[in-house]
């Protein structure tokens, strides 16, 4: 007996795939954040060691989002030159500046409710604020308005 023939569904043409140079840039960005993630917490883990947790994720955080925003600007965005340095470290620190606020919003409210949470669950509580806070840094660093044109685009 055959098997009565589903029909296709119909493709929306308003509806594009993003374009090559948009999935080339957020792979980029996704393994250069893996990378930085991992730096993160090595910093993290050594500071909070001798330092609170607020101040181990400050100085942890404002560390990795430099040296991101190098890699980034680089490797991501394609930017090699000096002209724009200095502006683009000061959008990725400015950027930075919201993961800094979500973390230390939810270190201090982690160290209210549960004030000897065992180091683990400290990084695990930094990592999952700085989530959505990585997604916007790359919105706002592919936006940037300070960006020329002719960076905007992945390296190939």
């Amino acid at each position: 007996m055959r098997r009565a023939e589903q029909p296709r569904p119909v493709r929306d043409a308003s509806v594009q795939p993003p374009p090559a140079a948009l999935l080339s840039q957020l792979w980029r960005f996704g393994a250069i954040g893996a990378a930085s993630t991992l730096g993160y917490l090595g910093l993290c883990w050594l500071l909070s060691s001798v330092t609170s947790t607020i101040a181990a994720n400050a100085a942890a955080l404002l560390t990795m989002a430099a040296a991101s925003t190098t890699a980034n600007r680089r490797l991501t965005f394609g930017a090699s030159a000096r002209a724009g340095l200095a502006r683009d470290q000061v959008a990725g620190l400015a950027t930075a500046g919201l993961a800094l606020a979500l973390t230390t919003a939810c270190a201090a409210l982690l160290q209210l409710a549960a004030p000897a949470a065992a180091r683990p669950l400290q990084l695990a509580v930094l990592m999952a604020a700085g989530a959505p806070a990585s997604l916007a840094r790359f919105a706002f660093l592919r936006a940037w308005p300070g960006r020329p044109a002719r960076r905007r685009h992945a390296v190939r």
